[in-house]
């Protein structure tokens, strides 16, 4: 602990040095009622400026003295950005709005059972106007020959006694039909016979070679196509 002495002296120091540090101190005048004013000058006190006159010194530039009266007034300010107007019209009516039936999927839906390549994600569905246009055609041929197939019928629509009574009407109308013999199986003459040929017509005619041509390479593929049917289903009965 600092004993008395010292913590007088000591503040006396650091009074001194802060006095020193500010000279302009020094000069001001002590007013004290203990002390007397030896001078024969009056005492200035320094009066507060009323608050009325310091506002009434301070003036205002204003944005709308600055133009000249000649100049119109402004509407709007200035920093408005001007409203864009679009380039694409949408009732122009060159080009007009294919309307599109929307998809049943909804934009992120996870399509199972599409995905067929090993450890990579899941297909997911997108919005309508990201697939191609060729794209919603594709089942529109589908549709038709299903309808042709079926009588012109929407299955789809059916409940399932109807299905079913309509699958029954449909096997006794392909009974009532003749069979359809494959052409491998028919008796075609390829080359006809002289006393087969047509008037003004000979063995030697280049038409009627490549007609024989022709032909015969139906005939091929016919039984090519009847041969394969045949193996993959031995194949199918031997693996049972």
């Amino acid at each position: 602990m600092i004993c008395q002495r010292c913590r007088s002296n000591l503040l006396s120091r650091l009074h001194l040095q802060h006095v020193s540090k500010y000279p302009s101190l020094l000069q001001r005048p002590v007013l004290s009622p203990n002390l007397r004013r030896y001078s024969s000058l009056p005492l200035k006190t320094m009066t507060p400026p009323s608050p009325q006159s310091g506002l009434q010194s301070i003036s205002i530039p204003s944005a709308i003295a600055s133009f000249p009266p000649e100049a119109p007034q402004i509407s709007q300010p200035i920093n408005t950005p001007a409203p864009v107007q679009s380039s694409v019209d949408s009732e122009d009516p060159t080009n007009p709005v294919v309307k599109r039936d929307s998809s049943s999927c909804f934009a992120g839906t996870r399509l199972l059972g599409l995905n067929y390549m090993k450890n990579k994600p899941d297909v997911v569905a997108l919005e309508d106007s990201d697939y191609p246009h060729w794209l919603w055609g594709l089942l529109d041929g589908s549709e038709k020959q299903s309808n042709s197939v079926s009588g012109g019928v929407d299955i789809s629509k059916m409940t399932k006694k109807e299905r079913k009574r309509h699958g029954k009407k449909m096997a006794l109308l392909a009974k009532s039909q003749p069979r359809k013999i494959p052409l491998h199986e028919q008796s075609i003459d390829i080359t006809p016979a002289p006393y087969n040929l047509p008037e003004g017509k000979t063995n030697g005619d280049i038409t009627q070679a490549v007609e024989s041509l022709g032909q015969r390479s139906k005939i091929t593929k016919s039984a090519r196509a009847a041969r394969r049917r045949s193996i993959k289903e031995s194949n199918f009965l031997r693996g049972l």
